[in-house]
């Protein structure tokens, strides 16, 4: 059974980290504040590793004992997916296409990074426990 009260802490804190980098990243980008590619390998590095493994962090710690990995995995899939939702949205108002396979592999990488967090978030024991 899926505990939705984990997976929405799991994926609200994996947004919560990945929104503020990806906005901060677009006004830069779009005041020409920042140039080439130093700013996307920053902001992929935040969104492909460090926010998914947080999201997975928190599901894990805040699942029933018996299924924290499940957790992580789905909050860090609900967190890609409403990430994909967004940038399909922006992609149809700027007529810039996605390119598939990269969201792929986007989707892929989130949640097998949310299962290492999940992972870290099971190995570690809780506070009073």
């Amino acid at each position: 059974m899926i505990d939705w009260g984990a997976v929405r802490a799991g994926a609200a804190a994996d947004l919560a980290v990945l929104a503020p980098v990806v906005g901060v990243y677009a006004v830069l980008h779009g005041t020409g504040t920042i140039h080439g590619d130093a700013g996307t390998i920053v902001t992929a590095v935040i969104a492909v590793f460090v926010a998914p493994a947080i999201g997975g962090w928190v599901a894990a710690r805040r699942a029933p004992p018996t299924s924290p990995l499940t957790h992580a995995a789905t909050a860090a899939g609900v967190a890609v997916v409403a990430y994909v939702v967004f940038r399909v949205g922006d992609a149809v108002v700027r007529n810039r296409p996605l390119n598939a396979p990269s969201v792929a592999i986007l989707v892929i990488l989130s949640v097998a990074v949310g299962l290492v967090g999940g992972l870290i978030g099971r190995a570690r024991p809780r506070r009073g426990t």
